[in-house]
């Protein structure tokens, strides 16, 4: 078995364990300082396959989970057996101790289904699937520095030679003995008629294979010509349609006159572009070569169109753009516009001419009162003085001007103050009326900028109508360069009258319109033509193949009527031949009932004597083959009893050593040699099913460049062991790696994906 994923949740150190897509092949590192995890996560891969680990018996699984959590669950995904199925175990650690379970087996791909429910289930089915159990796993394919590894594994030995199930297969062999006793004897005494029969019949072997043979080849030329009849059928069906719908196209747009609005010539020729595209596709894919594709020509004509339409179109976009700017000035309710570069408007130009009108009537107002009211004083003054001369002589009108002017604190002569009084006001009422006038003028100016105003703003709506009549869905090119001729202030003319006597001169002239269609339709007559001869040559080809296709279906009647005739003699001869062995079967079997039971005694009795010596020939040799790697070489030779204990060839002692002479270092190597013989016997033992190890800390006393030795070595072991799993405090950058996955104390999460790190 080899995994594919490990997920955790709440299990021992990790709160969230995630290792996707894993290397099925090559070595797969797990590094990190003591207690960060490395241990936890071997330990995780034994709680999901077996239910159980190491510190965590079934009865105790609750040491498995996360301290301070009511509950765990691990899930592993591992590939197994010959049709290379995946199996997903998942266990859940519940509070009260217990677990639930179950296993679900898919294709690579595929929707899986349950074939395992409970812990007891999950147990039994994990048995078939894994061949062992958790202490056959933890004495071959599991090392850890936990477990001490010195002692017998005699349990494991016997299990991987097969003592233990030899009253099992005693048992089996008596059962076959039984068995062999219903052997078929009531042909004895026909055997003789039955071979005579046999003879008469004749049968040869070779008879059937050549009618057969010659059956399927006519199937499978009647299928080629059926399918090749059918293809050409629906290809010339489909050409038909696809051409008339060309035709259709390029009439409607043939049809269409100078009066046609702008958006039918689109319609119409976005019609002939889509028909004139099918046909190609329909031609580059067909089955027939042709010299032209007959819709080159109409798709050629289109693309004139195209071009004739886009310089209108791009008239038009300028219009519209100048329709927008238009409208954003106007501020019209309801319209979306642009404003004009200055970001004037309508109602910001009334509202400012509105205001200054207002102001210069204002101030003529203001003016001409104040200057009234300085004229009619100095009136006042002037006649008050001449009727105080008159009426009370001069003396006396002296008397009181200088009264008043003491008394206004001026320091003047009294006749001059008055006089000065008098000019000043009416110097003020002159001024006031300049004033006046121009307040009136500045009124009258603003009058006439606002009739220029309204005259803009008519032009504006008459040009954005205009605009709209020309970009109207039911304008024809010719109207809409009209409309666009009477917009007032638009720079469109020039372009929209070149535009019409160059490429859209046939879209608003009748006369080059005829010219110009005309050779659509030269085109479409062409393309008819072409398309009528291509059908002829098609209608001969089904013909010939109708004619070939009605050959092979007489020939093959002929054929199934000797295929019939054959098979019943072939049936009879097969009944014969079947009586025949059952007959001299049953003849035989009780004479090999007796050979079979005493060659089982014997087996039996010497087989305890051959299996162990001989798996431990086999032990030995796998030994020689895994020490020299893991011992760069060192140590190639090995003794290894029934009882396991080992003895090495030191060159230096040119002797076998016992191990326990050997230093701490050689010592845990030659023990992991060991435990990875027996891990090859366990492969040898599943055949050609792939097999993971787990190795924990096997290099801990080890220095550095054999480990990096060692780590090289094991992917070459055996063929059988794919995937290892080797957990160290730390590894070289390039020791060979199919992953590597790092553990840290300070982290409850590990995450992994394909080939990226955590």
């Amino acid at each position: 078995m080899i995994i594919r994923r490990v997920r955790a949740e709440n299990v021992l150190k990790f709160a969230r364990l995630e290792l996707d897509n894993l290397p099925e092949r090559g070595v797969i590192l797990l590094s990190g300082p003591n207690e960060s995890g490395k241990t936890a996560l071997a330990e995780i891969l034994c709680l999901a396959l077996f239910g159980r680990t190491r510190t965590a018996p079934p009865d105790h699984l609750m040491r498995a989970v996360r301290w301070g959590e009511r509950g765990g669950s691990v899930e592993v995904v591992f590939q197994s057996g010959p049709k290379g199925y995946l199996y997903t175990v998942t266990r859940y650690l519940e509070p009260n101790g217990e677990q639930r379970a179950r296993v679900m087996r898919a294709l690579e791909g595929k929707r899986g289904r349950t074939i395992a429910k409970g812990a007891e289930e999950t147990a039994r089915v994990m048995r078939e699937l894994l061949g062992y159990d958790f202490d056959r796993f933890q004495d071959t394919l599991y090392f850890t520095q936990g477990r001490d590894d010195r002692g017998t594994q005699g349990e494991t030995v016997r299990w991987l030679t097969g003592l233990d199930r030899l009253e099992g297969a005693a048992a089996t062999l008596d059962e076959e003995a039984a068995q062999s006793r219903e052997a078929l004897t009531e042909l004895e005494r026909g055997l003789e008629v039955l071979a005579q029969m046999r003879q008469t019949l004749g049968v040869r072997p070779e008879t059937l294979g050549v009618l057969q043979s010659a059956r399927g080849a006519a199937t499978e030329q009647e299928t080629t010509t059926a399918a090749a009849i059918a293809r050409w059928s629906a290809f010339t069906q489909a050409l038909e349609e696809r051409t008339s719908q060309v035709e259709r196209a390029g009439v409607a747009l043939a049809g269409s006159g100078v009066e046609t609005s702008l958006a039918r010539w689109r319609e119409r020729g976005d019609g002939l572009a889509k028909a004139t595209t099918a046909l190609m596709s329909l031609c580059h894919g067909g089955q027939v070569e042709m010299d032209a594709e007959p819709s080159a020509g109409p798709a050629k004509w289109v693309d004139g169109l195209w071009e004739r339409l886009a310089g209108l179109e791009e008239i038009l976009e300028r219009a519209a753009h100048h329709r927008r700017r238009l409208l954003g000035w106007l501020g019209e309710p309801g319209e979306t516009g642009d404003l004009p570069a200055s970001g004037a408007t309508l109602t910001g130009e009334r509202g400012t001419l509105a205001s200054a009108l207002e102001r210069a009537r204002r101030g003529a107002r203001t003016a001409g009162t104040l200057a009234g009211v300085c004229g009619l004083l100095a009136a006042t003054a002037g006649g008050v003085w001449g009727g105080l001369s008159g009426l009370a002589g001069p003396e006396l009108a002296q008397s009181l001007t200088s009264a008043l002017v003491g008394a206004a604190g001026l320091g003047v002569d009294s006749a001059l103050a008055a006089a000065g009084a008098g000019v000043g006001l009416t110097l003020a009422a002159l001024l006031l009326l300049a004033r006046m006038a121009g307040q009136r003028k500045a009124a009258d100016r603003a009058e006439g900028e606002a009739e220029d105003l309204a005259l803009r703003e008519k032009q504006a709506r008459r040009g954005a109508e205009r605009i709209a009549e020309a970009l109207g869905e039911e304008a024809s090119p010719a109207e809409a360069l009209a409309r666009l001729a009477q917009v007032p202030d638009a720079p469109l003319g020039e372009d929209a009258a070149r535009w019409a006597e160059a490429e859209g001169r046939s879209l608003v002239d009748e006369a080059a319109r005829k010219e110009w269609t005309g050779r659509l339709e030269s085109q479409l007559r062409a393309m008819r033509q072409e398309v009528d001869g291509l059908k002829r040559e098609i209608a001969a080809q089904i013909a010939e193949d109708e004619g070939r296709l009605a050959t092979v279906r007489r020939e093959q009647g002929q054929l199934d009527g000797e295929i019939d005739r054959e098979n019943r003699r072939r049936a009879e001869d097969a009944a014969l031949q079947e009586r025949l062995a059952a007959e001299g079967a049953r003849q035989a079997a009780q004479a090999r009932q007796w050979r079979i039971q005493t060659l089982a005694r014997e087996l039996l009795a010497g087989a305890g004597e051959e299996l162990a010596p001989e798996f431990t020939k086999e032990l030995r040799r796998w030994m020689e083959h895994s020490a020299p790697l893991l011992t760069q070489g060192r140590y190639r030779h090995v003794q290894l009893h029934d009882d396991l204990t080992l003895d090495l060839f030191a060159p230096e002692r040119n002797d076998f050593v016992p191990l326990n002479e050997l230093s701490t270092g050689v010592r845990g190597q030659v023990l992991l040699a060991l435990r990875l013989a027996l891990s090859q016997a366990l492969a040898a033992r599943a055949g050609a099913a792939p097999q993971f190890v787990l190795l924990d800390e096997p290099f801990a006393f080890a220095d550095r460049e054999r480990r990096r030795e060692a780590l090289r070595a094991l992917p070459e072991l055996h063929p059988g062991l794919t995937q290892y799993w080797v957990a160290g405090q730390e590894f070289d950058d390039d020791v060979p790696a199919a992953a590597r996955i790092r553990c840290t104390r300070e982290e409850d999460r590990l995450s992994w994906n394909g080939g990226g790190g955590p």
